[in-house]
């Protein structure tokens, strides 16, 4: 390499040049998860039966839960598997089977109803995961009481008990809990079979909502909240499970909670070190436990948030490439955002249109395909540039937690059958695809990094629409069918299994959606009443 020269008197010397030293790297910018507000802590000695009895009966209480503890677990096991006979059984069979489970499980229940911690039962009740399971659970066990109109209805309540003493007991034994766990989420199964094959005798099946074409009856109902009950108690076993295992292979004064959700948020900072992949991965779950240094003492508990030891790299995206060709360093111009933001809302502007017309339109037109096809075009424009700038680690733990899933699932279960109920119907099918890819981009937008939504200039809030909007959509459609006369709406026969006496009958998708969709198979000879 050639070395800078000056002339002087006619000779050639090489000039002087000072060799810069070489400066450290900087350190490089990640993230960690980091909780964002204070965790509650509440008084563990603290029973609900020693805000309902005096202490001299509380002693007493406590004088009989010991003498009569040894029985208490086989008795609960056996009472909950007679409970799953009493819908299987004949009618006055069932009635007997229901007065011997309430006998059965009846103690059990009550015991542990009496020794719930009355102060983490307040902290769990203020969350929205526990109220959603509580109406849910509510609205099954009142239509099944009126699905069966008779004395197999009486075992609701004791069952909505102990559904709910199931989400709240903690502080007991966890291997009784995780067997009571499964005991009830068999017994949802049982009802689920039993209802799917008209098992169920004397049932009485009320209308609830009723058009020329389809019928909503107190079964689909039942059958909507057993899906999403059985749902949420696969995870409580899950995570039961998991709890119990650390238990057993970790001695630690550390208890798990599994109901209590806490604000979490992505905190920046300059990683010291490289993080080796072994860090990265040791811990994939977020944890909230009480500290509990001398075990039910006076001291108040507090929630402590055990850290995830995974850092996230911003720029470890989706697709790095094409993430720094559509985002360099600095942040986007004003007239870029501006291209962007127009050609998103455009995009769903059009959706909104094509499932307009798609919902009107007896006949598809040129006009209805062009609205489909470039609604489709604009979403899937605006939506895959964002998922290709999602940090890959967070959209991992993003897409596997259960949640994510949960609501995917009944997102896709929503779309298939409303484009399975209008026969795929091109320009209906277009706006579904891009309703879901608005949806899906809703759902992800916490896969992206801080200074990734910094660069983008996107805000929260920008969710709110498409999820107002897609809520309003889906209410549409749902009034549609059951207002509009000469609706285009089609249902088929999906599945027809007959056992013994008993028939199988799956009407279309529509059956299959959870929530967002009520069940809306039509009857063979449905007609308004």
């Amino acid at each position: 390499m050639a070395r800078p020269c000056r002339l002087r008197c006619g000779a050639v010397r090489p000039a002087a040049v000072h060799a810069l030293a070489p400066q450290p790297p900087q350190p490089q910018l990640v993230y960690d998860i980091v909780v964002s507000e204070h965790l509650p802590c509440f008084d563990a000695t603290i029973k609900v039966k020693q805000l309902l009895l005096r202490p001299a009966h509380v002693h007493v209480l406590d004088h009989v839960l010991r003498t009569i503890r040894p029985c208490l677990a086989p008795s609960y096991l056996l009472g909950a598997v007679v409970r799953i006979a009493i819908v299987f059984a004949p009618a006055d069979v069932g009635a007997l089977l229901t007065l011997l489970s309430l006998v059965l499980v009846g103690p059990t229940i009550i015991t542990m109803s009496l020794t719930l911690r009355y102060e983490y039962i307040k902290v769990l009740a203020q969350t929205f995961e526990f109220g959603f399971l509580l109406v849910i659970g509510m609205m099954w066990i009142v239509s099944f009481a009126v699905y069966t109109h008779d004395l197999r209805g009486v075992i609701m309540p004791i069952l909505w008990c102990d559904f709910v003493n199931l989400l709240l007991t903690y502080f007991e034994d966890q291997a009784v809990i995780y067997v009571g766990v499964v005991a009830t989420s068999c017994y949802f199964v049982s009802v689920t079979v039993a209802m799917s094959f008209s098992y169920v005798e004397n049932a009485r099946d009320y209308v609830l909502v009723a058009s020329p074409t389809h019928l909503i009856n107190i079964s689909d109902l039942i059958m909507n909240n057993m899906t999403t009950i059985l749902a949420l108690m696969v995870r409580l076993v899950y995570r039961r499970y998991v709890a119990l295992k650390r238990e057993k292979h970790i001695a630690s004064s550390w208890m798990q909670s599994i109901g209590y959700r806490c604000r979490i948020g992505l905190f920046a900072h300059r990683a010291r070190r490289a993080t080796t992949e072994e860090e990265a991965t040791s811990s994939m779950q977020t944890i909230v436990a009480p500290l509990a240094k001398r075990a039910w003492s006076t001291q108040r508990l507090r929630m402590r948030f055990v850290p995830i030891p995974t850092v996230f790299d911003p720029d470890d995206t989706l697709w790095p490439r094409l993430t720094s060709f559509w985002l360099p360093d600095t942040v986007l111009d004003r007239w870029q955002l501006g291209v962007l933001y127009l050609v998103g809302a455009a995009g769903y502007v059009l959706t909104l249109t094509a499932l307009h017309t798609a919902t009107w339109e007896e006949q598809e037109s040129p006009l209805s395909w062009a609205l489909g096809g470039a609604g489709v075009g604009l979403t899937t424009l605006f939506c895959v540039g964002f998922m290709c700038c999602c940090q890959r680690k967070l959209l991992y733990k993003l897409c596997t937690s259960f949640d994510f899933v949960f609501l995917y699932v009944q997102l896709i279960a929503d779309h298939l059958c409303a484009c399975d109920l209008r026969s795929w119907h091109h320009v209906h099918y277009c706006g579904q695809l891009a309703n879901f890819m608005w949806m899906h981009w809703a759902l992800t937008l916490d896969a992206l990094t801080p200074a990734m939504k910094e660069k983008h200039g996107l805000k929260i809030w920008f969710a709110i629409p498409v999820l107002v909007l897609s809520s309003v959509k889906t209410l549409v459609f749902i009034v549609d069918i059951f207002v509009r006369d000469g609706s285009p709406i089609h249902n088929r026969l999906l599945l027809h299994h007959t056992i013994g006496p008993c028939e199988l009958r799956l009407y279309s998708p529509g059956r299959v959606a959870d929530v967002v969709h009520p069940h809306l198979a039509s009857h063979p000879n449905a007609e308004k009443r």
